[in-house]
């Protein structure tokens, strides 16, 4: 198990605990969990917009070729 420091009685506790089990206290969040969350998801938002646009690009224009070609 993965073990961290509480900064404030320094016992060894989980890494993922919120509250020291020893002193009662809130632990620091560790740094970094919610940055590539927060970064990621309109990221992916984007992505998945384009994607939906480009299709929706290909359709009309797929439509206005067989006008075109009437």
């Amino acid at each position: 198990m993965a073990m961290r420091t509480c900064t404030y009685c320094r016992a060894r506790i989980p890494r993922l605990a919120t509250v020291c089990r020893y002193c009662h206290r809130d632990l620091p969040l560790l740094p970094g969990r919610r940055g590539r969350t927060r970064f990621l998801l309109p990221v992916l938002g984007l992505a998945a917009g384009l994607c939906v646009g480009t299709v929706l690009l290909a359709g009309a224009l797929y439509r206005e070729r067989r006008n075109w070609l009437d």
